[in-house]
């Protein structure tokens, strides 16, 4: 098994995967080794020593296991060889029975954009996120959001957020200056990981036209080019020309990257409607489940 990402999920994953019995040929890592960022490794440290200790055994327990971490290491090819995989990458080629890719996580905020809240493009993150108060109120009164919908920062954060944002739902206003104090904190420590682990991200200008860019509805780049060159500049209008988007995982994985790359090509601003409108449901539920769920309410007691 080979595994490529960008920051310490990918190491974890690996870790465990090893522990359960996988053979990991190849770890690869986005990012520069972290001795090339020295001041951004004592931040760690500075400001959650436990939690960067337990980032370095997770390591050491890789390295004492015969796995190293390649740094500066990504996919630039992935083809069928045989019964197993051929993974052309940036340090050489590695065959694998399976490959892992983690490049990063976008915040689930379907029902936040649903609800009317106001949303902003955080340049920096490549994320979408809603406008928060200190208190964690949204844009709409009496609407609280807290945790990874918001951009991912960890659970010690999202904890934090979500003791603020519910005294301030119940009492109207609290002071929290030990939560604040400690929110900062755990916030400073996100930063100075992700400067520890940042890596120039992949735009879907360097792709060849054959590369999926909707795996669910299998669009390429080609036929994503073809629709914008045709003259279709927004993306809903893109999504009914190429069905990008459509499938199951209803765009989650695309929009983001296709969002960012309209907005480069026709010279627009990131922003709430350069991705696909939020639908209910939420989440992609097979009918399967839905028929059980509603068995299960028919045979409760008491409805006869």
């Amino acid at each position: 098994m080979a595994l490529f990402g960008n920051g310490p999920l990918t190491a974890q994953v690996a870790l465990e995967l090893a522990r359960g019995g996988a053979q990991i040929v190849l770890l690869g890592e986005a990012a520069a080794h972290p001795l090339h960022r020295p001041l951004s490794a004592l931040n760690l440290m500075r400001h959650d020593p436990a939690l960067a200790l337990k980032g370095m055994r997770l390591l050491a327990d890789l390295r004492r296991r015969g796995i190293a971490v390649h740094h500066g290491c990504r996919p630039t090819r992935i083809t069928q060889d045989g019964d197993a995989l051929r993974v052309d990458h940036s340090g050489g080629v590695v065959t694998a029975d399976a490959v892992c890719l983690n490049f990063g996580f976008q915040p689930q905020n379907e029902i936040l954009r649903l609800l009317g809240v106001r949303m902003r493009f955080d340049t920096e993150s490549d994320q979408l996120r809603p406008e928060r108060s200190g208190d964690m109120e949204t844009s709409v009164p009496g609407v609280y959001a807290v945790g990874d919908c918001c951009g991912l920062g960890g659970a010690p954060a999202a904890a934090i957020e979500g003791r603020i944002a519910g005294t301030a739902a119940a009492n109207g206003t609290a002071d929290h200056i030990r939560d604040r104090a400690d929110l900062a904190r755990h916030r400073a420590f996100q930063s100075a990981l992700w400067n520890l682990y940042g890596a120039p991200s992949a735009l879907l200008e360097d792709v060849a036209p054959e590369t999926l860019i909707c795996r669910c509805e299998e669009i390429t780049k080609g036929a994503l080019d073809a629709a914008m060159d045709s003259g279709h500049t927004d993306i809903g209008a893109v999504k009914r020309a190429t069905r990008i988007g459509m499938g199951r995982c209803q765009g989650r994985y695309c929009a983001p990257a296709l969002a960012g790359y309209m907005a480069r090509r026709t010279g627009a601003q990131v922003g709430d409607l350069s991705f696909f409108a939020p639908r209910i449901p939420i989440k992609p539920v097979s009918i399967a489940t839905l028929v059980a769920a509603e068995t299960l309410l028919d045979d409760e007691p008491g409805d006869d």
